[in-house]
């Protein structure tokens, strides 16, 4: 078999296998044997005193989607009218809209 000049020569078949002596590791092939660890929360992933806790109507509004999803299903399979049902999609919407800040 002859392989045009552009073509990068094939590769041995046998290349790899036991009969060839052993490389010695890499520094970052030993980083990938370390056991993992427990994680230990930095003082920058810690919450901060001062920081904003959500309001209800945050986690109200945060819920919404889920929420409005199941009921379209369930409107959807009980009544078999999917083309109404999808007007619940506008509640999350419009929680949001509402739950916004004034920005005067």
């Amino acid at each position: 078999m002859t392989v045009h000049p552009s073509q990068p020569p094939p590769e041995d078949p046998h290349e790899g296998s036991e009969d060839d002596p052993r490389r010695e590791l890499d520094p970052l092939d030993e980083a990938a044997a370390i056991p993992p660890r427990r994680y230990e929360p930095t003082e920058v992933d810690r919450p901060v005193s001062g920081e904003a806790v959500p309001s209800t109507m945050d986690r109200v509004t945060a819920a919404s989607v889920p929420l409005a999803v199941g009921v379209f299903m369930i409107l959807g399979f009980t009544t078999g009218m999917w083309y109404v049902a999808w007007v619940v999609f506008l509640i999350p919407a419009a929680l949001k809209a509402w739950n916004r800040p004034n920005e005067d």
